[in-house]
């Protein structure tokens, strides 16, 4: 999968979510846009649906993913790790 397209898509869900219309950049951080803690985990189950993905209890966090960027490499990683195994 395309990277530039995930990463449109990420920062798509993450609008939706903060209902944030603003214009946001791939160093923005996740939590300024908006995001709760609650909708962060709502933000993790709907990347998981849309890619396929899980993400590890660990991870899912402010402190990991702060940034879009951050995110975006995550679930990179993990659709990478899923082409692997298929």
């Amino acid at each position: 999968m395309d990277r530039r397209k995930i990463e449109e898509e990420v920062i798509s869900l993450v609008q939706k979510i903060a209902e944030n219309n603003s214009c946001l950049k791939m160093e923005d951080v996740i939590e300024q846009s908006g995001i709760t803690s609650m909708n962060f985990i709502m933000l993790v189950m709907k990347i998981e649906k849309k890619y396929q993905i899980e993400f590890d209890d660990d991870d899912v966090n402010f402190k990991k993913l702060h940034t879009i960027e951050n995110l975006v490499d995550y679930v990179c990683e993990r659709i990478k790790g899923n082409e692997k195994t298929a």
